[in-house]
């Protein structure tokens, strides 16, 4: 992770809020962090939108030329200065007001993170705490501690906000008149701190409830051999030493020691002190310490600009700055400013290359078809390695390859020390954002134990469960600079499955050996070979285009699909071809010659996906995005049909969604159904809970109620009635799941095979029916009616088609298809699978139809009569 930072000095002016003019990304150059201070200014709180826009503008600033926020929350983000008062150790009682203090600070802190969530993820507190202020350190460390405390409860345990990176106040350390000691190093302040949070104020049941304790590494300034005399050897060794002493205390008491790192947020060298050179000269030596120094999270250089400081007793000039207080201009450019960027290019030159963004976005809310928002509704962005591989947050798209089947015990920490410690570069085909939500479904103690993971328990992580895909050596990217840890990090780690470290960075050698003339370093204008995962011939995405083809699914199938993809029936083809094309719906599931559609094919190399999970009002968004491309958008949530559709994202891009419910599917209105015998209803429920695509009614029946669809005799997926159910099998299945006998014997007409229960035929009036009877005209419709159909006569012919009538329904059927009652269906109707005369596929659902259409287009039959079974 790069290091070198700048702090821009205090980023608004105090009494009008308005932003300073050391608020600018150009001079901030190719730095990767800039060091914000959150201050008040006029407003009374962080929760003021005025407050809130003018942050808004400083951190996007910065965001935009890729430069990382570490936000500083001080004693400036509260309205009221503390002064004194939490000088005293060990009081007894607390002040109240000390308490109120600490309760607006805490507050004050989680409003400002919350609100920069996705933005700002490391934050430190109250500035120097060890200070000298009238006469003593402005924050003894029993209240450091307490305020640290309460900060990491209310952000981590309480607030959840498990990916945020909290770090201490930073501590002021010096070595003035050359004294060196515990106290000028800030060791036994950092020492006593840790002691009074154990004893006094809860970090042991922190540490406990959070896996840590209540720091995720600890903050310090840096203000060492402030002379001119002092040489870069012995800067460099002062500098060692004391970060030596810093860790030595964090390690004896913080057993995760290893885990954290100490962020200098603040070092430099007065210019009016040492002379601009030297300041050049040293502001060199320490960032070749800093950054060289594994145990160093962050080196922020102190500070843009010389500015007087007002809240001194007497005000005095500060001259750290890389700028002259006389302005921002080239001509006010101390030499340091010149040495901070070369080590910021420096750095980069070893790390990914920043390429300007393009505004590429894509967001929307998903609600209901009555407009209610869905709270916690799966959306995945899924797309090919060109637009979506070099993303970041992507993880690689492995259908079915994570399984919840790990256990694990003896952990302790939260949800993000365990996506860490066991997933993060471990499993494939997992997110952290689906992580968090999934881990607590599989583990519901969580919840009881504020989500964290307790020693004494069990727990069931995700595992890879799938063979290891073949890695080939097949990718090529350009316009890449770093090393090879920071390739690894960009291009493979978590996203290429069977290859660890150690493997990559010597074959990556083997196969780009231009790497060991250039120290291996990865330069811009070269082109290399990176590993990839090649997939199995069963992995099956719709990403192949089909136009100028004009027939029904059938003979696409046939022409398309069938023998040259592997992996999907026909059964699954008939369905999902209109799930992604849904336009086949308005044209009669017949392709057009002059449309373009999307089709299956096997890949050999892997998708990508982001995942985002909505919030409280619907919204889903991702903003990670960098290339023009084409996407799957696929939203899911319980209870609901998945959404699916191809979107072409060139800019930023607005895609609501509205979700179809499963919840109660079809619903009967009719107005008896309440009262009705038990049969009836059994009856009508049968019928409307078939209602959609074949293979999703049929899918839905029990293996009894199976073997009554004709469907059942073709168990070859690729047959052209694999799960089909005809018109008999629809009235068949409905009388026998109400329990009503439907076992008589056909006769006619004479010598027909058409006699058993899978024929419209069986339906047929016969003199003394044992079970049936004609309906006359004038009688009530009644749930349960059967419609019969034929053409000629009936004596010599035999019944071609039958339907059931069930009484008025809505609601939405298996397949997601909506059926308002403003439609007036009250006729459950199938029909066997068959090509019409013009070519056009029908007969490949269970649909609704109204009566009133029954008795006037007979479905093109000459004559319609009612029967009803004599149990109904």
């Amino acid at each position: 992770m790069r290091k070198v930072g700048l702090d821009i000095n205090r980023p608004i002016e105090l009494h009008t809020g308005k932003i300073n003019p050391t608020v600018n990304p150009g001079l901030a150059g190719e730095v990767a962090w800039v060091r914000v201070n959150f201050v008040l200014g006029p407003w009374p709180s962080p929760d003021d939108p005025d407050w809130r826009a003018t942050y808004d503008d400083i951190v996007q600033r910065y965001l935009d030329r890729g430069i990382r926020v570490y936000g500083l929350i001080g004693h400036e983000a509260v309205k009221t200065d503390p002064d004194t008062l939490f000088q005293e150790d060990h009081p007894h009682p607390e002040p109240p007001e000390a308490q109120a203090w600490i309760e607006t600070y805490v507050h004050n802190f989680v409003s400002i993170v919350s609100h920069f969530r996705g933005k700002v993820s490391w934050f430190e507190s109250f500035n120097e705490p060890n200070n000298w202020y009238q006469g003593r350190p402005r924050v003894s460390p029993y209240w450091f501690a307490k305020m640290v405390g309460a900060i990491y409860r209310a952000v981590k345990l309480d607030g959840g906000f498990d990916e945020v990176t909290l770090i201490t106040g930073p501590l002021f350390s010096h070595n003035n008149d050359d004294v060196e000691n515990e106290n000028s190093i800030g060791s036994r302040y950092l020492r006593d701190t840790f002691q009074a949070g154990k004893e006094f104020h809860g970090w042991e049941d922190i540490r406990i409830a959070a896996g840590s304790y209540p720091l995720d590494g600890v903050g310090y300034h840096l203000y060492v051999d402030q002379g001119s005399d002092k040489t870069p050897d012995a800067i460099s060794e002062t500098i060692g030493h004391y970060l030596d002493e810093i860790f030595g205390i964090l390690s004896q008491e913080d057993d995760m020691a290893s885990e954290k790192k100490i962020c200098v947020s603040e070092f430099g060298w007065q210019s009016h002190v040492v002379g601009e050179e030297k300041q050049e000269e040293n502001l060199w030596v320490a960032f070749d310490v800093l950054c060289n120094d594994p145990r160093v999270g962050a080196a922020i250089w102190f500070s843009t600009q010389d500015f007087l400081d007002p809240q001194q007793p007497e005000p005095v000039w500060n001259r750290f700055g890389l700028f002259r207080d006389t302005g921002l201009g080239p001509g006010d450019a101390k030499l340091a400013y010149g040495a901070l960027q070369d080590v910021a290019m420096a750095e980069s030159a070893v790390e990914p290359l920043h390429v300007a963004a393009l505004a590429i976005s894509l967001k929307g809310t998903v609600k209901t078809q009555a407009g209610i928002p869905i709270e916690s509704a799966s959306v995945r962005l899924i797309g090919s390695e060109e637009p979506l591989g070099d993303v970041g947050p992507a993880a690689v798209r492995r259908p079915d390859a994570v399984s919840w089947t790990r256990i694990i015990t003896g952990f302790s920490g939260n949800r993000w020390n365990c996506w860490q410690k066991f997933v993060m570069n471990q499993v494939a085909g997992i997110t952290w954002d689906e992580f968090k939500d999934q881990a607590v479904e599989h583990n519901p103690s969580l919840r009881d134990d504020g989500y964290v993971f307790k020693a004494n328990k069990r727990y069931k992580l995700p595992e890879q469960v799938t063979a290891q895909p073949v890695v080939a050596w097949t990718r090529i990217i350009t316009r890449f600079s770093g090393n090879r840890w920071d390739c690894w990090k960009a291009f493979v780690q978590g996203k290429v499955d069977g290859l660890i470290w150690d493997e990559f960075k010597d074959q990556v050698v083997e196969y780009n050996p231009t790497l060991i003339a250039d120290g291996y370093v990865f330069k811009v204008d070269k082109t290399y070979v990176l590993p990839e995962n090649v997939l199995g011939p069963t992995e099956i995405t719709w990403t192949r285009q089909l136009t100028g083809f004009l027939g029904n699914r059938w003979q696409c199938w046939e022409a398309h699909v069938r023998d040259q993809v592997q992996g999907i029936t026909w059964a699954e083809f008939m369905q999902a071809v209109v799930e992604r094309n849904p336009t086949l719906r308005d044209d009669g599931y017949v392709f057009k010659a002059d449309k373009i559609y999307v089709f299956p094919e096997n890949r050999t190399k892997p998708l990508y996906y982001l995942f985002a999970s909505t919030d409280q009002a619907g919204r889903y968004a991702f903003e990670e995005l960098t290339t023009p491309g084409d996407y799957e958008l696929v939203v899911q949530a319980p209870g609901y049909h998945p959404y699916r559709e191809r979107l072409s994202l060139q800019a930023e891009t607005l895609h609501d969604v509205i979700l179809t419910p499963l919840g109660a599917r079809m619903v009967s209105d009719w107005s008896g159904y309440a009262t009705a015998p038990i049969k009836v209803q059994k009856l009508i429920d049968q019928a409307l809970s078939m209602l959609g695509e074949d293979p999703d009614g049929f899918d839905s029946l029990s293996p009894e109620l199976q073997r009554l669809a004709t469907g059942s005799f073709y168990p070859d997926p690729l047959h052209f009635h694999h799960k089909d159910i005809v018109c008999a099998d629809l009235v068949t299945i409905c009388l026998h799941a109400a329990g009503i006998d439907h076992d008589w014997q056909v006769t006619e007409p004479p010598g027909t095979p058409y006699n058993t229960s899978y024929a419209a035929n069986y339906y047929r009036p016969m003199p003394n029916h044992p079970k049936l009877r004609k309906v006359a005209d004038d009688e009530d419709w009644s749930p349960g009616d059967i419609l019969i159909y034929w053409n000629g006569n009936l004596a010599s012919e035999r019944v071609l088609h039958v339907n059931l009538y069930v009484g008025p329904f809505s609601g939405t059927d298996r397949s997601g298809n909506v059926h308002p009652p403003s439609k007036g269906y009250d006729v459950v109707n199938a029909s066997i699978d068959h090509l019409d005369p013009s070519g056009v596929e029908v007969g490949t659902a269970v649909r609704p139809v109204t009566k009133n259409f029954c008795l006037t287009n007979r479905f093109g039959y000459q004559h319609v009569q009612r029967m009803r079974h004599m149990d109904l």
